[in-house]
């Protein structure tokens, strides 16, 4: 699955800064804003959101493999649509159903990972997570290139033929693992169904209540990680789409704005592969520390105009990479009877980020400048900081009260 899962991860990290890397030829050539072009990517992750979301209860009752098929060529359609014969409506369309797809497929390879894993879910976890971010630091790289030779568009439909690679590759992944309940089988000679224990089915009914307290009582610390999920994928989302413009402004060109979203992303992979050889405790503590680190480097450097800005974008990258794997594991640990929901859930309020920050950032930088918008945008990072310090202070007092 580890391979697999790493192939997916590594086409959607390409994905992820598509908008970014192509967004100079795609302003100039559809007449977009700093809004408009946000508008694009907050879509894209509001896609994203609603899958996520709607894939959650899906993963955990039916079979991996079609689903999983059936999201890549969804995700297919919409790469190999793109193209400048769109109106702008009509590529916000392509794409919110694009990030749908992307989206479902994110929640089967999470889940999955998750289950097979067992306690070294983070460190596997974030093995793949490290593929996205390395597929996402090589493709404003592969633009580059095929910008040189081609159409913006040619690069949108080269990451559809991808997805219908990893299409034809799910096909083999295994089915969920649903167990029949033996007390209700049917019985193949006679064709009826014997008639269910009712122990068994008292007992049954105990789990199910079980779960459902499982659930209640973790409420309040998804919503926690989904508010650490919010603000990152937001802070990333904006990085990426806004970094070129942010280069422009201090006098680079655009080229080295789509090189630093290479190293911004290339920071979070070395970030995202330390948690390989980290202790899988004191999550939260890293979680807090790597948000007020991600935000102090992004707020200064913004601030005072500090450079190169490749070099800032990978230290930003390094202090942020550890956050969204450790999130997604923290939020399968506080219910493992449904992993795939809990999973959901949280991915589903980062994409909302995803989709309300950059937007927001992209209306503040065409009033009044890009420089304080990234100043904002980073910023946001300190809600990751504080969300995780609240969940921390909650767990030990519930600590303290069962003692």
């Amino acid at each position: 699955m580890l391979r697999l899962g790493s192939s997916t991860f590594f086409t959607f990290g390409i994905v992820l800064t598509l908008l970014g890397a192509t967004q100079a030829e795609m302003a100039r050539e559809l007449g977009l804003d700093l809004a408009a072009s946000g508008f694009l990517g907050a879509v894209l992750a509001l896609g994203m959101g609603a899958g996520v979301l709607i894939a959650g209860p899906i993963v955990d009752r039916f079979s991996r493999a079609p689903l999983f098929a059936g999201a890549c060529l969804v995700a297919a359609g919409g790469m190999f649509v793109i193209g400048p014969h769109l109106s702008y409506r009509a590529i916000v369309g392509v794409l919110l159903i694009t990030g749908l797809g992307c989206g479902f497929y994110n929640t089967i390879v999470n889940t999955v990972v998750l289950e097979r894993a067992g306690e070294r879910g983070a460190s596997a976890l974030a093995i793949v997570h490290s593929s996205a971010t390395l597929g996402a630091a090589v493709g404003p790289l592969v633009v580059r290139a095929v910008l040189g030779v081609g159409h913006w568009s040619f690069v949108f439909h080269g990451i559809g033929a991808l997805h219908c690679l990893l299409a034809f590759g799910g096909l083999g992944l295994r089915a969920s693992a649903r167990v029949a309940n033996p007390n209700t089988r049917t019985n193949t000679r006679t064709k009826t169904r014997a008639k269910p224990n009712p122990n068994t089915r008292t007992k049954a009914n105990t789990r199910t209540n079980s779960r459902w307290r499982a659930r209640v009582v973790a409420a309040p610390a998804l919503a926690a990680l989904g508010l650490v999920t919010f603000a990152y994928v937001g802070v990333e989302n904006g990085l990426t789409l806004f970094t070129v413009p942010w280069a422009v402004t201090l006098g680079e060109s655009e080229r080295v704005g789509q090189w630093s979203i290479s190293t911004f992303w290339g920071g979070l992979l070395i970030g995202r592969l330390s948690l390989v050889v980290r202790r899988a405790e004191r999550g939260l503590q890293l979680l807090a520390a790597c948000g007020i680190a991600g935000a102090a480097i992004v707020c200064i450097s913004s601030a005072l105009s500090l450079g190169p800005l490749f070099l800032v974008t990978v230290v930003a990258g390094v202090a942020l990479g550890p956050v969204y794997p450790t999130t997604i594991a923290l939020a399968a640990e506080r219910v493992p009877s449904a992993s795939g929901t809990a999973l959901g859930l949280v991915a589903a309020t980062g994409a909302c980020g995803g989709f309300a920050i950059p937007w927001l950032i992209g209306a503040v930088g065409d009033a009044i400048g890009v420089r304080p918008a990234i100043t904002l945008l980073g910023a946001f990072a300190l809600v990751i900081a504080g969300s995780a310090f609240v969940l921390a202070r909650r767990d030990a007092y519930a600590a303290a009260s069962s003692s």
